[in-house]
């Protein structure tokens, strides 16, 4: 079982691995951004309604009740991808296995906000990757990761629209290891 936060494009084509695994999402919370049904960005919350997924709203996060019951349903994993919020102990203490990041950064370099635009700042590679996630920020360890090279010409939309596609083959490539419970 899988509750899944998320945003974006990334997001949704995630959401959809999970789906298309079999694997049991009992929930998706979406950026608070993502409710507009009007739009033409992709959203994680339309998603979530094809596939009749419960939209939960973020502030359950908070509440003890609602992760309480998330313990009693046995809840496996957590799996955050472009949510943009920080998670707190008690939620990330709540899955029996893991809480999971998918981050657009080779980490350790690069933490939280902006990593695209930082490593058109400050570096000469990118990468993505998937991580546990702790009370740190972008601190847990390290899943797996895939880094690439900055082009003399990088914009923030290229890169990110690169890391993209990375991002979902390195999700794609670690499905079966999150339906097998099987990281480190």
């Amino acid at each position: 079982k899988v509750l899944f936060l998320g945003y974006g494009e990334i997001g949704c084509r995630c959401l959809e691995h999970l789906v298309d695994q079999g694997m049991h999402v009992i929930g998706v919370v979406p950026r608070a951004s993502d409710n507009d049904l009007e739009t033409k960005v992709p959203s994680v919350a339309s998603v979530a309604r094809i596939f009749n997924i419960p939209q939960i709203d973020e502030g359950k996060l908070r509440c003890n009740d609602y992760l309480s019951s998330l313990k009693k349903q046995s809840l496996d994993y957590v799996v955050s991808v472009q949510y943009d919020k920080i998670l707190k102990a008690n939620l990330i203490n709540t899955p029996k296995e893991k809480c999971l990041n998918l981050h657009f950064s080779p980490l350790p370099k690069l933490r939280g906000c902006y990593p695209t635009k930082w490593a058109i700042i400050e570096e000469n590679h990118s990468g993505v990757t998937f991580h546990e996630i702790d009370e740190g920020i972008d601190t847990g360890h390290l899943l797996d990761q895939k880094t690439t090279k900055l082009s003399a010409r990088e914009t923030d939309q290229t890169l990110y629209l690169r890391l993209s596609k990375i991002a979902n083959d390195l999700f794609a490539s670690n499905l079966r290891k999150i339906k097998a419970r099987r990281f480190p």
